[in-house]
């Protein structure tokens, strides 16, 4: 068995639903043992993190978070590590730059998924900053899909509601201000959506029957992989 390695924090809530995706999915394929799994959570200022997520801005901030989080997790015994986020990674190849073991993508595992279900046109759901600087679309296009865009005039409504997830001051209407936004991107021609800000499972997810159009949670995708890469191929200790 092999140790995996967490970056935290970003945020809290979503780091629990992360490590607890994991054991779950863990414990159905080698059911003998609980995985071994080291997390560090970061300490992001609350400034910070709404700056990048409302605004896009301010993101420089976090990287020697980052930086120092994952070399900890290395020096710690991981054998590879994975951050629960998508935003930040922007930040993969420095990070992955500053460590000799292996930093799992997010972005291209969300992507495989896509392309493993059959779709085409695939819409993103994330940060403004996701949208600012497009991290997804390479990811995307390296599997042969097509990004759907979300107009312009709702990603900093988007943004906004990151933030209330993060805040934990969720809105009433909030879920289904997410679903009307999965309604545009449906009437757009998009086969499917990428939860691509961890936080929003928080409020839909993949098996819920009211959605408009079929969602891919990058979160998930990212536990997949995890699993994958904690046993060696003859599976558990």
């Amino acid at each position: 068995m092999r140790t995996a390695g967490i970056i935290g924090g970003l945020g809290p809530g979503t780091t629990a639903e992360f490590y607890m995706e994991i054991i779950q999915r863990a414990r159905k394929v080698y059911p003998k043992t609980y995985p071994r799994i080291l997390i560090h959570s970061i300490p992001v200022p609350f400034e910070v993190e709404q700056s990048i997520v409302a605004h896009g801005r301010g993101e420089e901030e976090m990287f020697p978070l980052l930086s120092e989080g994952v070399c900890r997790l290395e020096g710690s015994g991981a054998d590879f590590a994975v951050i629960p986020c998508n935003t930040v990674h922007v930040f993969h190849s420095q990070l992955q730059g500053a460590i000799s073991i292996p930093l799992l993508n997010i972005l291209q595992e969300t992507a495989l998924a896509c392309r493993s279900r059959g779709w085409d046109r695939v819409g993103v759901l994330g940060t403004v900053k996701t949208f600012n600087d497009r991290i997804y679309e390479s990811a995307l296009e390296e599997q042969g899909l097509v990004p759907v865009h979300l107009a312009v005039e709702k990603r900093d409504e988007l943004g906004q509601l990151i933030s209330r997830i993060l805040s934990e001051r969720t809105l009433p209407d909030d879920r289904q201000i997410l679903i009307e936004m999965l309604q545009e991107m449906e009437g757009k021609g998009a086969d499917g959506v990428i939860l691509g800000c961890t936080d929003l499972q928080l409020l839909v997810n993949e098996g819920d029957p009211d959605l408009p159009v079929s969602v891919v949670d990058s979160m998930r995708c990212l536990a997949d992989a995890v699993v994958r890469n904690l046993y060696d191929d003859e599976g558990g200790e």
